[in-house]
């Protein structure tokens, strides 16, 4: 739809000034804002000037246009003739030749586009009403009858109005120029501090690592002194014991090889997080790993009465490194064996793509609930599915293999259900490609 506000044929240049006058006019009467008023007035001076000093100015035409109502209030320059090239750019819609003043224009407006007819050619520009203004059609002709009566300025005191418009405009760019400044020099103060409290949280970050890593050392060798100690007076080499001092050396066995897997586990987590852990690469068969961990694990499986089933072809090689993909299969296959009381737990793999072999552990256990899943990964975190206690760990096992996995270039996630059971899955690549500047590889 089109619906015209008002038509005026100018006459001579000072008519060009109240042009102006009229936008402002019929603009305000539109509902829009002040600072929208002077970005209309200023392109219809642009548009005028450019247009006027290459051709004649037949008349301008104010109205507004929509699909099935008023959504953009335009303005269209009609001259005689035709337009030259150099106004137009080119007589494209690029920006590229097109005259300064058309240029500001197309800037301004929300739509900017030339037409050509049979015996003409115009200038259309346009703004989009404001989203709060629903102009009705008996409002439009109340704006109409509005326009009719206005009495048409003096043209110094348009153009005075104009100067004080852009005075204005130019203060608020000014104004708005100085709190960019001030904003940019507060966030660059603020990108500083934080880079430097980075810094130091990478320094503590190490220096903790660091520190991990010595005190475990130190607390290895007098534990495994204990064990090695206790482990002789178990066997009777440093002469006979009662029932009631077996008991309690055992306690003390069990406790400390416990706490030897958590120092171990910690070893190497600091190790992955001060980069300095070492991977040997070689060519590792597969499934000669999964049943080093079968017989390693056998004896807990006869215990619960489990089984462990191995689906992984016998001559299936990857590029990788063999002890820590064991590392990895053996805390998953013993967190399976843990929270399984009978059944089968199957080792599997596939193959993702061409580059990748994904392997899954899946248990026979009671399973996870969904609001425990995001939890399982993390440091010292240990799930106790339905309520299930006794469950001995570190809380470090699973957060050990994601790091180990994501330092062979892999990814490691669970899914569960309560009542049905888990099944743990990584990927790793086929042939190991080292693109870490931190870490170091010996390949065998």
């Amino acid at each position: 739809m089109k619906k015209t506000l008002l038509v005026v044929k100018p006459r001579k240049s000072t008519d060009f000034v109240q042009v102006r006058q009229w936008a402002r006019d019929i603009a305000s009467l539109l509902g829009f804002h002040h600072h929208e008023l002077t970005r209309i007035t200023t392109a219809v001076s642009e548009v005028m000037r450019d247009v006027a000093q290459a051709a004649t100015v037949k008349q301008i035409e104010f109205f507004v246009s929509g699909q099935s109502a008023p959504s953009v209030f335009d303005i269209e320059i009609i001259v005689q003739g035709t337009l030259p090239e150099s106004l137009l750019g080119r007589k494209q819609f690029s920006v590229e030749g097109m005259a300064s003043g058309c240029l500001a224009a197309k800037r301004l407006m929300d739509a900017f586009k030339f037409e050509t007819g049979l015996a003409n050619e115009s200038v259309v520009i346009g703004k989009i009403l404001p989203s709060s203004r629903h102009v009705s059609e008996s409002e439009l002709e109340s704006i109409e009858q509005k326009i009719r009566t206005i009495i048409p300025r003096d043209p110094i005191d348009e153009l005075n109005q104009q100067n004080k418009e852009l005075g204005a405009v130019l203060q608020e760019l000014q104004n708005q120029q100085e709190k960019l400044t001030e904003q940019n020099t507060e966030l660059e103060q603020l990108t500083r501090e934080l880079q430097i409290a980075n810094e130091r949280l990478q320094e503590a970050d190490q220096l903790k690592s660091v520190f991990l890593a010595s005190m475990s050392h130190e607390l290895r060798t007098p534990l495994n002194s204990i064990l090695g100690f206790t482990g002789i007076i178990l066997k009777g080499m440093a002469g006979d014991i009662n029932d009631e001092q077996r008991k309690q050396l055992t306690m003390v066995q069990n406790s400390g090889r416990h706490l030897l897997s958590l120092i171990n586990d910690v070893l190497d987590i600091s190790k992955i997080e001060a980069g300095k852990v070492e991977l040997n690469i070689s060519t590792v068969n597969v499934s000669a790993v999964a049943e080093e961990v079968l017989e390693t694990v056998r004896p807990a499986l006869s215990d619960k009465n489990i089984d462990l089933k191995i689906s992984i072809p016998a001559d299936l090689t990857i590029n990788s490194d063999a002890r820590r993909l064991k590392q990895i299969l053996l805390n998953l296959v013993d967190n399976a064996v843990k929270f399984s009381d009978s059944g089968t737990l199957i080792i599997n793999q596939s193959f993702p793509d061409a580059a990748q072999i994904r392997i899954d552990v899946k248990d026979c256990g009671s399973g996870i609930g969904s609001d425990d899943l995001p939890k399982l990964f993390a440091p010292f975190q240990q799930i106790n599915p339905n309520g299930m206690r006794g469950k001995q760990g570190t809380g470090l096992g699973l957060y050990l293999c994601r790091k180990l996995v994501n330092r062979m270039g892999g990814e490691i996630w669970a899914e569960s259900e309560l009542n049905k059971g888990s099944i743990f899955s990584f990927v790793l690549p086929m042939k190991f490609e080292d693109n870490s500047e931190t870490h170091s590889s010996r390949r065998g």
